[in-house]
């Protein structure tokens, strides 16, 4: 619910029977594919293309550009990234029409242009958000927000210039799925980052407990970032 961070469903595939995880404990703890990994609060996986909205946003909030500003999504900063078409049909795209045919030269040409020379602070502009903040999603074992190479994961999140157009649109990064949902949510509810949550409440001999959302003391971004994603992502799906 994105209004007000309740978890109304979760799917994770693999699935097992938790009425009978005893009894078949060493099998499910055997098995290569982990059924017992909840994937959507556990699993790390680079978010793809989702996070260009994330990248975009940072873009808009530091005046790097606006929807309309036109960007050269044919001519590539960085060689080696492709498009999912290779023959593309565009020579330039409005930063709208960036996120609404979700361009991998486009948006890492934005984000190289800005911060090639200076990969760190496009970093500390993503953790500005607050997007990537832990929170307790009452699940144990539940994961956080990686950002850059895994090889980095245990000492800090760092990137350098060659990572830095593969994170634009979502590598070099890994996330659990709840996270993103957190940041699509915050767009919808102009910018809140409300906390997901699962129980509502526990009674126990008389006493209840009711859990209610965290909400973050601060917007991801201003009210006209918002105000621009929203009419983007509009335009992805119409």
């Amino acid at each position: 619910d994105a209004a007000t961070g309740a978890v109304r469903a979760m799917v994770s595939s693999p699935s097992f029977d938790p009425a009978a995880v005893e009894k078949h404990w060493d099998e499910l703890t055997a098995r290569e594919d982990s059924p017992l990994l909840n994937r959507a609060a556990q699993g790390l996986y680079p978010p793809g293309s989702t996070f260009k909205t994330l990248s975009l946003l940072v873009a808009l909030e530091r005046g790097i550009v606006e929807p309309n500003t036109i960007v050269d999504s044919y001519n590539k900063r960085y060689p080696r990234v492709t498009d999912h078409n290779p023959n593309p049909s565009w020579s330039a795209l409005t930063v709208s029409d960036v996120l609404a045919f979700s361009s991998n030269v486009g948006t890492s040409n934005i984000i190289g242009e800005a911060y090639e020379n200076r990969p760190m602070d496009f970093v500390a502009d993503i953790r500005k958000t607050g997007v990537n903040e832990p929170f307790d999603i009452q699940l144990p074992g539940a994961t956080g927000f990686k950002i850059g190479p895994m090889k980095y994961w245990n000492v800090k999140d760092t990137i350098n210039r060659t990572d830095l157009p593969t994170l634009s649109f979502g590598y070099q990064t890994a996330v659990p799925p709840i996270y993103m949902l957190r940041f699509y949510n915050a767009i919808a509810n102009g910018g809140k980052l409300i906390d997901p949550f699962i129980v509502k409440e526990i009674s126990d001999n008389g006493t209840t407990k009711r859990f209610h959302a965290k909400t973050a003391s601060r917007p991801i971004a201003s009210k006209k970032t918002i105000a621009q994603l929203q009419d983007m992502l509009r335009s992805v799906v119409e």
